[in-house]
């Protein structure tokens, strides 16, 4: 821990794991993705490195699904207790904070009603809230925000995906 009692993030990574924390972050499914995260989980057995280890359980919990990785509790207090700057994760990894805890949030199966601590400002939207979820997918974000009471503007290219929000969410 460092001096304000926090966990120094990337002590004890190796060039190599801090080089490929972004490309393993992208959980896209391409090749280079897929082949960063698996050497980023091989890498994690030489040695400990506290920040490949959050990506390693949101990978983890992502790719396997829930009862793979630390609890949605652990998880985010692991995110606390980092000590990079919300600039210095964002530049390693790619994500932020509320994006990593919305993450884990939304695959662990916690209860949609148990909110954690850093996405709680978005409960609280101002009169006539937008919510913009581009590349929206099956709508999971865009069903998110309108639980909370925002207007969704939600766009997705893809047809067959496109279709999907729309036949379960009610009209308005």
């Amino acid at each position: 821990a460092g001096p304000s009692g926090r966990l120094a993030c990337t002590a004890g990574c190796s060039e190599e794991v801090l080089g490929m924390l972004r490309e393993a972050a992208t959980f896209t499914g391409n090749t280079a993705a897929v082949q960063s995260f698996g050497a980023l989980l091989q890498l994690l057995g030489e040695g400990p490195c506290p920040i490949a280890r959050l990506l390693a359980d949101l990978g983890r919990l992502y790719i396997v699904g829930p009862g793979t990785s630390v609890g949605l509790h652990d998880f985010e207090a692991g995110l606390d207790d980092c000590d990079l700057s919300e600039s210095d994760l964002f530049g390693l990894l790619g994500l932020s904070r509320p994006q990593m805890t919305y993450a884990y949030w939304l695959m662990s199966g916690a209860p949609r009603h148990h909110l954690p601590r850093l996405l709680l400002p978005l409960a609280a939207p101002s009169e006539g809230s937008i919510a913009m979820d581009f590349g929206s997918g099956h709508g999971e974000d865009a069903a998110f925000f309108l639980a909370l009471n925002y207007t969704v503007l939600a766009v997705e290219a893809q047809r067959p995906a496109a279709a999907r929000p729309l036949r379960r969410l009610p009209p308005r």
